[in-house]
């Protein structure tokens, strides 16, 4: 009939397309990665800042058949030797051995929360803003939805198809200012 179909079930729906170089200013240090490693898919390499309680997300990479050296390679054109060891890259934590060739080329690499659901209701509280250039993620992220039944029941986890921007966002996001961190232990005698 012509008409543009919209799926059902998107699970992101506050969010627009920004120009990165006219934002990049507004969280200054305020900034970390999130990588979602792959072989045969895809590896995902997104910037994600913070402003004013609302996440700026760029997309940096976006390959498949890296090894653990070419990404490292990759990574090294991507990000400064300043940069290097400044800003976090939260890693897929079912890849402790690419974390730990990470640190030992001078990133810091750190294991990220992967709490799907938790990471998804807290990246839901807010706006996304997302680099109108990073093509990959705004692909994922306008059909990014739940799972269904055959009999139309709605699921609380995403199908996982076409997520590795969707994963390195996520881990990037919420493992760096979703999670709640105890300031301070307290022993009771």
């Amino acid at each position: 009939m012509g008409e543009w179909g919209e799926l059902d079930n998107i699970i992101y729906n506050k969010w627009s397309t920004c120009e990165w170089e006219l934002v990049q200013h507004k969280f200054k240090d305020n900034i970390c990665l999130g990588l979602d490693y792959g072989y045969n898919s895809q590896s995902a390499l997104v910037l994600c800042g913070m402003y004013d309680e609302e996440y700026y997300i760029k997309e940096l990479l976006y390959k498949t058949k890296l090894t653990h050296n070419s990404l490292i390679k990759e990574l090294g054109e991507l990000i400064s030797l300043k940069d290097r060891r400044s800003r976090i890259i939260y890693v897929d934590s079912a890849e402790p051995e690419l974390i730990r060739e990470l640190n030992l080329a001078g990133f810091k690499a750190m294991l990220s929360d992967k709490s799907v659901k938790n990471g998804i209701d807290h990246l839901k509280t807010t706006h996304l803003h997302i680099d109108s250039e990073s093509d990959n993620i705004i692909k994922e992220i306008q059909s990014y939805s739940y799972r269904k039944d055959r009999d139309g029941n709605v699921f609380d986890e995403p199908v996982k198809y076409q997520d590795h921007c969707m994963d390195a966002m996520r881990y990037a996001c919420y493992s760096h200012w979703g999670r709640i961190r105890p300031k301070a232990s307290i022993l009771f005698a």
